[in-house]
Order: structure tokens, then C-alpha cells, then sequence
């Protein structure tokens, strides 16, 4: 395994890239070298500012060996984060991430589309991609999706998704991408949080909030998803939306919190089979009622303890106790938050970050 340096402040590509003092400037020339098993430390020295779209398609990892890119300090000493990478340029991607390449592991990096970019990440083509992670990455301002994939098993853990133009994830059109969603963000997208049209995609303890459309909408080829432990607060069209149609692989929506959507904070009014596994859930303050299930509904739909749950459509939103963090009891600031206390709180309990 070899170590190389990306220092965008005093680098040179022409270095030899083994130490912080012969760190190269471009992330894009890590790329280029790098082979299975290899560490890059991205050294936060300064904002890397690009021009072109950084290609991730010359050589990839193994199972064993993935290939690893990692914010470190500015001086390459000690690990950190906040790596950046933007662009004042309107090209197609921050990164684009060719077909079948596979076993990358990003952390701590920012992907700025600074408004400009029309993806922060991209991966479109004829072939799939596997076994992709990101850890404590952001994906931002977007001109169109912030992250924009094919392929299967996508990782992304404690993860911040904002500021699309369109959509905050988004699945092609094609050979679509399996993606998992831990412990992270999805806020502030001017479509959909997530537009999510894969088989076995999962979303866990994660914030999905102030979206302009659905927290998350299932569309013709999204069956088989799980939600568990989520918040969905404050989505314009609504916090949940099933595809239309029957005849896929049931859902499992379990112990989420639905509050203060537009329309319904979990709508699958037209479908009979997405919305079978469905427990735990509450519901308070969205617009139009809990939920909106018209097929099938009876105790195989919906089940669990009666304070969360019903088997009368649209009578589901429970208003919570006095003081429940459910209401921003306790919070710094106006709105819920989902799993862990808040920053600099004392107390755990299921109260997130102020939104």
C-alpha cells in the first residue's frame, strides 16, 4: 500500500506525491496514480478550485483493498475533515465516477457545485459501479442533483445532502443504483429529497427536511426500501410517497416520525403491496393527515403499539406529549430533530439538530 498527498495550496503534479512537503495539487492527479489498497490525504490546506470535471476512471480497488481518500489536516499531519472541492465553472460534475469501477472509500470531503456544477457526483453509463462509501461527506448546490448514480451499493454514512437545483439523490435512468443512507442529512433540495428508483435501498436515523417536493418518492422501479428511525419535517409535497402501482416487493416503514409535511407525511394511496411492513410510525401536524393508504389497509398493513399507529386511514397524526422533543421542547432552536441529543446538549432522547 502506498501514501500519497494532495496539498492544493503548495502542491505540484509533477512532485513526487509521497509526503506532505511533495504533496501533488490536484485530486485529480491521485486519481490517476493511485492503484488497490492506496491512501490519499487530501491536506485541507485550502479550498481545491476546479475547472474541469475530476474523472475517477483509471484504475479502482478491490473487496480487500479499496482505495481510500481522506481529509486531513492542513499541515498532512492528522486526520480531520472538511476537505473541499468546488468549481466556478458550469461543468457537469464535481466528480464523475465512470462505470464499473468499483471499492472507493471517500471521507471528510466537501463536494461544492457552488450553484454551477450540475452534480456534485455522477455515475451514468452502460455498466454498474459497486461498493462505493462515503463517510462524513456533503454533497451541495447542485445546479440540478447533488448526487446522481448507477450501479448498486452506494454507502453513505453520516452524510449532508443540500442545496439541489433538482433533486438531493437521484437514481439514472437506467441499471439504477442500490443505495444506503445512514445517520445523515437531506435537506434543503428544491425537488425531492430523494428520488429513489432502485430495489433495496435503505434510509436509517437520518434528517430529511424542508425539501421543495417529497422527503423521499418512490417511483416505477423502487420497491423493497427500508426506512427505520427517521425524521421527515417539513417536506413541501409531503414526507413519504410510494410509486403508484402494485405488484413489487413490500416496504418496511418502521419507528419514523412524520411531522409538519405538506399533504400526508406517508402517502400510498394507489398501491396495495409497497406500504405491507409498517409499524411504529408517528405522525403530527401534517397537512392533510398521517397517512393516505386506501388498499389492503387492516392490521397485516399497519401495526404496533395504538399510540402510533391506526387502521383508519388519515387518523393517524398524534399529537405528542407536553414537552415532547416531537414539538422543539428543550431544542436551540424552532424544529425536531431524530435520533441523538442535540449539539451540545446533555440529554439523549430522540431530539436531533435544530433544522
Amino acid at each position: 500500500m502506498a501514501i500519497y498527498y494532495v496539498d492544493p495550496a503548495a502542491g505540484s503534479d509533477v512532485a513526487a506525491g509521497t509526503a506532505f512537503g511533495t504533496a501533488w495539487a490536484t485530486t485529480q492527479k491521485a486519481l490517476d496514480t493511485v492503484a488497490a489498497g492506496d491512501e490519499v490525504r487530501l491536506c485541507k490546506s485550502a479550498t481545491e478550485t476546479i475547472s474541469a470535471v475530476i474523472d475517477l476512471d483509471t484504475t479502482q480497488g478491490t473487496a480487500d483493498a479499496p482505495i481510500d481518500l481522506i481529509s486531513y489536516a492542513a499541515d498532512g499531519s492528522a486526520a480531520s475533515d472538511g476537505y473541499t472541492i468546488t468549481t466556478s465553472s458550469s461543468i457537469g460534475a464535481i466528480v464523475e465516477h465512470a462505470p464499473a469501477f468499483d471499492y472507493y472509500r471517500w471521507t471528510g470531503v466537501t463536494f461544492d457545485a457552488n450553484d454551477v456544477a450540475t452534480n456534485c457526483y455522477l455515475n451514468d453509463g452502460t455498466d454498474g459501479t459497486e461498493f462505493t462509501t462515503f463517510i462524513n461527506c456533503i454533497f451541495k448546490d447542485a445546479a440540478a442533483d447533488c448526487f446522481y448514480v448507477r450501479g448498486n451499493d452506494w454507502y453513505m454514512s453520516n452524510c449532508e445532502v443540500t442545496g439541489a437545483g433538482g433533486h438531493g439523490i437521484n437514481h439514472s435512468g437506467a441499471n439504477r443504483g442500490s443505495l444506503f443512507f445512514f445517520s445523515g442529512k437531506i435537506h434543503h433540495n428544491t425537488s425531492n429529497g430523494w428520488r429513489l428508483d432502485r430495489q433495496n435501498c435503505y434510509l436509517i436515523d437520518s434528517l430529511i427536511y424542508r425539501n421543495g417536493g417529497w422527503g423521499v418518492e418512490q417511483i416505477s422501479n423502487s420497491n423493497n426500501a427500508t426506512a427505520a428511525g427517521n425524521t421527515f419535517y417539513a417536506n413541501t409535497s409531503g414526507g413519504w410517497k410510494v410509486f403508484d402501482a402494485a405488484g413489487r416487493n413490500p416496504n418496511r416503514i418502521v419507528e419514523n416520525t412524520f411531522v409538519a409535511n405538506g399533504t400526508f407525511g406517508f402517502n400510498a394511496a394507489d398501491t396495495d403491496r409497497f406500504a405491507r411492513i409498517r409499524t411504529n410510525n408517528h405522525h403530527f401536524g401534517n397537512t392533510a393527515g398521517g397517512t393516505n393508504v386506501t388498499n389492503g389497509l387492516g392490521a397485516d398493513l399497519i401495526t404496533g403499539d395504538p399510540l402510533f399507529t391506526s387502521t383508519t386511514d388519515g387518523s393517524e397524526d398524534f399529537t405528542p406529549a407536553a414537552g415532547s422533543p416531537l414539538i422543539g421542547a428543550g431544542i436551540a432552536g424552532q424544529d425536531i430533530g431524530a435520533r441523538s441529543a442535540a449539539p451540545g446538549s446533555s440529554s439523549g432522547g430522540t431530539v436531533g439538530y435544530a433544522l
